[in-house]
């Protein structure tokens, strides 16, 4: 790479046997370079495909601020949530054997900060709707103050991007406090009366109970969290300081 001095305006792309562009705003040129080799080996192409789909759902993760703080919570600190997210996902996901990743085998949340873990109650689903009732506790650790329901999706479908929530987004939060829907306030077990899923009209949100090892289009996880142990809803990701392991749930059918 050579600096170029004396030049009036902006060279950019090719000319003769150099490539023009700017770094830094200094102009530079480079010798051009016909035969650069893109390696295409079958495990290079799978990795590819496997990294390809890690960012993209990392990129979704890194625009839900609430997710965000999950990972920012096992994050060193010399890495951000993202490259946490894509390093983890791409270690441990299971990918299927064209390499892609499914919604509901990727690596939502990898948290276990000794909170009891969630129990799947009865399920059901009509309408494009979910419903939980009895959602319980078991196991050691702290209750929980209330849980995240992470939406996530294989694409964004909508028509127009623009219409959606977090745009081109593959993942949705909704938060639920104790406070606010328990049974009983402060207590568990607790009951979510209904939970919409966002996208709801391109999606096909229901399905049978125990055909979860299958690639679903869209997958619903439920991971509790933990503030100071007011049952209250968190007022900022920031609110949240532990979380437990995350569920995947699913419905008894239609």
């Amino acid at each position: 790479m050579a600096k170029l001095v004396g030049l009036v305006g902006s060279i950019v792309n090719k000319a003769g046997n150099f490539v023009f562009s700017t770094w830094k705003g200094i102009q530079v040129a480079k010798a051009y370079q016909p035969n650069v080799v893109n390696p295409r080996s079958e495990g290079q192409v799978a990795q590819r495909t496997k990294f390809d789909y890690a960012v993209q759902y990392g990129i979704a993760m890194n625009r839900v601020p609430y997710l965000k703080q999950l990972w920012s919570l096992i994050t060193p600190s010399t890495r951000v949530p993202y490259n946490e997210f894509v390093s983890r996902n791409l270690r441990n996901a299971t990918f299927e054997a064209d390499n892609t990743l499914c919604t509901n085998k990727i690596i939502i949340s990898d948290n276990n900060d000794n909170l009891k873990s969630i129990v799947n109650g009865a399920t059901s689903c009509a309408l494009s709707s979910w419903d939980f009732d009895d959602i319980a506790l078991g196991g050691c650790g702290d209750d929980p103050d209330g849980v995240l329901l992470i939406d996530v999706y294989n694409s964004n479908l909508l028509a127009d991007p623009s219409q959606s929530p977090f745009r081109d987004s593959r993942m949705c939060v909704t938060i639920y406090d104790i406070d606010t829907y328990g049974s009983v306030p402060g207590t568990w077990p607790m009951e979510i009366p209904v939970h919409a899923p966002q996208y709801e009209d391109v999606f096909d949100v229901c399905y049978a109970a125990g055909d979860i090892s299958g690639c679903l289009a869209y997958a619903l996880w439920l991971i509790p969290f933990y503030t100071d142990g007011s049952g209250s809803a968190p007022s900022s990701p920031s609110d949240i300081t532990r979380v437990g392991n995350a569920v995947l749930l699913f419905s008894t059918g239609v």
